[in-house]
């Protein structure tokens, strides 16, 4: 059944040794206060020669600091989990027993985040960057600090993120600072007392009254499988809720549900309505809007630009309710009415949304544009879910992948980073024994889209597919060996029709651009051309029309959605993605997001909001950045799910 919130005095703490010293609260008291300390050893640090660098690394190391153009350092992290509400008085972190050791060459720094489309080999100039940057002619510690942490309020409480830097590097003496050590302290109050809420249940469906009886079907369904599920028009809930616009209408009641029901779901039923216009940009403002009107059920725009484009959609908006403070998450903390704002302009910096993230309840979408569309995907979770259990199938995963950043496109020679990120996958997916299929450019298994075509008709319980894309076509580029062209293979839109799998319905993770921009319609043809009429249809560079927005739905819904075969539900970006080149593919961004949904599923995720959700919530804790970068804060934000979180991966018994 759903995952619901254990009792708010047990707290799980997810670390190696723990001594906990508690206060018993007066009867009266609203908090009662608590400390937690931990003390840490760490392993040895090991030094390795990475071309003209130096690399440093610790066995225990989580992750990596990753600003491009900074230095690379080892990361530790601890987490905490404490219930909603807890208020953390104060953190301490005392590293001991120090020693410093010289180095005769410059520590390796961090790559570029770099764009899933054609870029320029950056190497020499990210390293004329670096070696004049102010950092590495300091005398001062990088990181400035020993640790730092973040606080997230989320699905099983307040998590306390706290990263350690056991090595700190002094750039202009070339030396590492190595703490052995790390006595951890944490005081904090723990709220004296238990939600009451009116009654549990598990799916909140919200949909337009045009769609609700063809729903009926499903939350029956989900009711006899004992997933209490209801329904909420979005005609109610715009009469019964305040807010500056419908999508807060929306996260208001939502926040109401989780309230009073202790809800863990919630199912988005409604796209565009037919081909109408979904956003407008105002100018004077730089604002990006949906306009509310012609959706189903409206969506918010995440206001980061990153250079590329001004904005995206983001279904994490109405995920995430809280704030750290347990507060209403309202995606606008400096209260200037832009929703979700971060500029790349540093004349801007002081102006950005700080927000939590942190999913409070699961959240996917069906962005249905009509009746017969609610009607074929309710029809497939039925299905999946009373038909699957113990199909052979199922115990397939397939991964399908290739060279993304090839040499042309800014690459090494010899190293393949689509199929290094599914590879992460074949790992974890291994661990349940899963037969695996792997699909790759280098092994001469991917030639062709039958290539693609066969793996969705022999079946396949899992696919993940990572390379280059837009609304209309995923596509693997041509490796350094390849001589057929610039590009293997098309997965285009109008292929679909190909994929005759039948009940055979994959969960596809897409890497990619653009694959999931729901917000694609016929209507964006007149737009864009009236806006630049000479640049529209030019080839190079390419004018507005190749990037294929003026199609009648994306590639990650038409796939979705499709009657006899196609997908149960599929995860990816509805804006410009982003990756790492080279070996560093798998240190964050899509290529360490994607393969973290099959980490969360390996290990223990049953329903699919929750193994999507989780693997968010560990990009935020694990990565971080998502407050001070705007591709990471992209990464977590435009990666939508299409399907029903509260799915039962794998159907029921």
């Amino acid at each position: 059944m759903s995952i619901k919130i254990i009792s708010i005095f047990i707290i799980s703490l997810l670390i190696l040794t723990v001594l906990t010293v508690t206060a018993q609260p007066d009867d009266d008291s609203v908090y009662y206060k608590n400390s937690k300390n931990l003390s840490l050893s760490f392993s040895k640090a090991e030094i390795k020669t990475v071309a003209d660098f130096f690399s440093v690394d610790f066995e225990n190391a989580d992750t990596y600091t990753f600003e491009p153009g900074e230095p690379m350092l080892p990361v530790i992290i601890k987490t905490f989990i404490f219930p909603k509400g807890t208020i953390v008085n104060n953190i301490d972190c005392v590293f001991s027993d120090f020693f410093d050791m010289k180095l005769d060459k410059k520590l390796i720094y961090a790559p570029e985040k770099e764009p899933l489309f054609s870029i320029q080999n950056k190497k020499e100039t990210l390293y004329d960057k670096m070696i004049k940057h102010y950092t590495y002619l300091s005398n001062d510690f990088y990181p400035e600090q020993a640790y730092s942490y973040t606080k997230t309020c989320g699905i099983d409480g307040l998590t306390l993120s706290i990263k350690l830097y056991p090595a700190r590097y002094i750039p202009a003496q070339d030396t590492l600072h190595i703490a052995s050590n790390v006595d951890i302290n944490i005081v904090y109050e723990v709220p004296n007392q238990i939600n009451n809420f009116k009654g549990e249940r598990d799916l909140l469906i919200i949909a337009p009254s045009k769609f609700s009886y063809i729903l009926q079907p499903l939350i029956d369904h989900k009711n006899n499988c004992g997933i209490v599920t209801f329904l909420k028009k979005t005609e109610e809930i715009y009469r019964q809720y305040k807010g500056r616009d419908k999508p807060e209408q929306i996260k208001y009641f939502i926040k109401d549900a989780l309230d009073n029901y202790n809800i863990s779901y919630v199912l988005l039923v409604g796209g565009l309505k037919g081909q109408n216009l979904a956003s407008y940009h105002t100018l004077f403002t730089d604002i990006l809007k949906g306009r509310d009107n012609n959706w189903y059920v409206p969506v918010r725009y995440a206001n980061n630009d990153d250079g590329w484009e001004i904005g995206y959609i983001t279904d994490l908006y109405y995920a995430d309710i809280y704030d750290s403070e347990y507060k209403f998450s309202s995606w606008d903390t400096n209260e200037d009415g832009i929703f979700d704002y971060f500029s790349y302009l540093s004349s801007e910096a002081d102006k950005k949304d700080i927000i939590d993230f942190s999913p409070d309840i699961y959240v996917g979408r069906l962005p249905c544009r009509n009746k017969q569309q609610v009607k074929t995907i309710v029809d497939k979770i039925i299905n999946y879910e009373t038909k699957t259990f113990g199909g052979d199938w199922f115990n397939t995963t397939a991964v399908i992948a290739g060279d993304t950043f090839n040499p042309a496109r800014g690459g090494t020679p010899g190293i393949y980073e689509g199929e290094l990120e599914t590879g992460v996958t074949v790992q974890y997916m291994s661990s349940l024994n899963h037969k695996i299929n792997e699909v790759w450019a280098s092994t001469g298994n991917l030639t062709s889209l039958n290539d693609v075509i066969d793996v969705f008709q022999q079946g396949a319980g899992f696919i993940h597919m990572t390379g280059h894309g837009n609304p209309s076509v995923w596509s693997v580029p041509a490796t350094d060996s390849y001589s057929g062209g610039e590009w293997i293979l098309d997965v285009l839109r109008k292929d679909m029709h190909l994929f005759k799998n039948g009940e055979k319905l994959p969960i596809l993770v897409v890497g990619g651009c653009h694959n999931s921009q729901f917000e694609v319609n016929l209507m964006n043809l007149i737009r864009d051309f009236l806006k630049e009429p000479l640049k529209y249809f030019k080839i190079s560079p390419a004018g507005r029309f190749y990037y294929m927005e003026w199609i009648n739905d994306c590639w990650s819904w038409h796939l979705t959605r499709l009657a006899d075969g196609g997908t149960i539900a599929t995860i990816g970006n509805t804006g410009l993605g982003y990756g790492y080149p080279n070996s560093y593919c798998t240190s964050g961004l899509g290529g360490w997001l994607e393969p973290r949904f099959f980490y969360q599923y390996a290990n223990g995720a049953s329903y699919l909001g929750e193994a999507h959700s989780g693997a968010i919530k560990d990009y935020i804790d694990i990565i971080g950045y998502v407050n001070n970068d705007q591709v990471d804060r992209k990464t977590i934000e435009q990666w939508v799910l299409f399907g029903d979180p509260s799915l039962k991966i794998g159907g029921y018994h």
